[in-house]
């Protein structure tokens, strides 16, 4: 699956879940989503890669999702979306 045709696989899904998406970069191994408001869901090697909303030592913990699943991506990413913010990991 090319970096595209992963993107372009969860732009349904999200648009499901109510996420509206603005644009999409991509080169021959990665790319990213960017959605109208929120995080950036980025793609490379088969998976879908998101900013969990947390940090561990001082840096952001990303959540990652098989691109082979784009639904299950979406629903992750608007469940997310709705959470509290969590406390930073030590």
């Amino acid at each position: 699956m090319t970096p595209s045709q992963a993107l372009a696989s969860l732009q349904r899904p999200l648009a499901e879940q109510g996420i509206r998406t603005v644009g999409m970069t991509f080169g021959h191994q990665d790319g990213m989503l960017f959605p109208g408001t929120g995080d950036v869901v980025g793609y490379a090697c088969g998976l879908f890669w998101w900013p969990a909303g947390r940090l561990r030592h001082g840096r952001p913990v990303y959540t990652i999702h098989p691109a082979a699943d784009p639904d299950g991506a979406a629903r992750r990413i608007a469940r997310a979306r709705q959470a509290p913010p969590a406390q930073a990991l030590r």
